[in-house]
């Protein structure tokens, strides 16, 4: 019987029967092996799982972009149970959900991508914009700020950082944040639209004017570029045609009161004939915002 030294310690071998180990040397087998039976599916790779996985990849993006999001869902949850560790699953799946407005799990879906990739940033903007949703803007606000520091040319994750920082009142930085977004994707419609708002509400709306026709004519049926030109449109005091890009937004936008405030104030100004719109319009917004002052002023002076 001769022996093979190992760290420093000799354990016996019996030629011709390699089945026969040692206690020290069989534990470590058998804890290898258990590791091996317990291991996730995605390490056992095999034609079958990777034709597998690309099938549910190409049935959830095709969902994903005719927007139909049960589908979407449902081949996602099933891409995890086969890869789970898929952070880009995980990550798609959180889109999935926002989109249908589940927010809590959209969170849990994008905090598991971060589990398994700290630098995700995608998973990270994902997960600011929930947060943000969620009413939780300055721990969005660092998440958004996180990304931008791995990926500073991802525009979304500039997008939502303005939109966040213009909720916590901090405009000028969000339109510092509005241009760093067009700087990586000019043509970005909610990155114009958002930049025209603020200029229009900083007294700007020729500016603004200029920069919402290029949006629309990109894309003309766009309701929130329709309702800011409307806005641009009234403070130059063309009544007719804010009306017309108005009642458009609003034909969309049906859960906005700003936008039938808007409306209503469009009405108000362009002549009395439009009394009964105008009044229409505003108690709509009042209805819908039932604590906006301006919104239950508007309605009571059209009443008188």
């Amino acid at each position: 019987m001769d022996g093979r030294r190992s760290h420093g310690r000799s354990y016996p071998v019996w030629p011709g029967r390699p089945w026969l180990i040692h206690g020290p040397c069989l534990a470590l087998l058998l804890l290898i092996a258990g590791c091996v039976a317990t291991r996730n599916p995605e390490d056992r790779v095999t034609p079958e799982l990777l034709a597998q996985r690309a099938e549910l990849n190409r049935v959830a993006q095709d969902a994903m972009d005719r927007s139909d999001w049960p589908t979407a869902r449902q081949s996602l949850e099933q891409l995890i149970l086969i890869s789970p560790r898929s952070a880009e699953a995980y990550q798609r799946l959180g889109q999935v959900l926002q989109s249908q407005g589940d927010y809590p799990n959209a969170e849990t879906a994008y905090r598991k991508a971060l589990d398994i990739d700290h630098d995700y940033a995608a998973a990270l903007v994902g997960l600011g914009e929930t947060e943000a949703r969620l009413g939780r803007l300055q721990t969005a606000l660092a998440k958004l700020e996180e990304a931008a520091e791995i990926d500073p040319r991802r525009s979304r994750g500039h997008l939502i950082r303005g939109q966040v920082l213009e909720g916590l009142g901090r405009n000028d930085e969000a339109i510092a944040a509005y241009f760093r977004a067009l700087e990586f994707e000019s043509n970005s419609i909610p990155a114009t639209v958002a930049v025209a708002k603020l200029q229009i509400d900083r007294g700007q709306p020729d500016q603004a004017l200029a920069r919402i026709d290029q949006a629309i004519q990109q894309t003309p049926k766009d309701p929130e570029a329709r309702h800011q030109r409307g806005r641009a449109l009234l403070a130059l005091n063309k009544n007719d045609e804010a009306i017309s890009d108005l009642k458009l937004a609003a034909e969309t936008l049906v859960n906005r009161p700003d936008v039938y405030y808007d409306l209503a104030r469009a009405f108000e100004i362009a002549s009395p004939a439009y009394k009964a719109e105008a009044l229409q319009a505003a108690q709509r917004a009042e209805a819908l915002a039932p604590g906006w002052a301006d919104a239950r002023d508007l309605s009571a002076r059209l009443m008188r």
